[in-house]
């Protein structure tokens, strides 16, 4: 599952969504004015600024399911 705008003022607390979902673990991508920017101008954040908060959470959750379904680490984006 993945939760977008997880940190917003007046959202559902991701956890709560994990809890009444009966999940463990949802992708979090945060609020980011640069996603809106990014959006914009038609332009996905991680190429439009890769160092943005959401920019960095979509990649790590593409290295997630990666390992997950092929079993092979990526380097890290740090």
């Amino acid at each position: 599952m993945i939760i977008n705008r997880a940190n917003e003022l007046g959202g559902i607390p991701p956890k709560k969504v994990e809890e009444v979902l009966n999940i463990e673990h949802a992708h979090l991508i945060p609020y980011d004015h640069r996603m809106d920017t990014a959006l914009r101008k038609g332009q996905p954040v991680c190429r439009q600024d890769a160092t943005a908060p959401s920019a960095m959470a979509i990649v790590h959750m593409a290295q997630q399911v990666w390992q997950e379904l092929t079993g092979i680490e990526t380097a890290s984006a740090e």
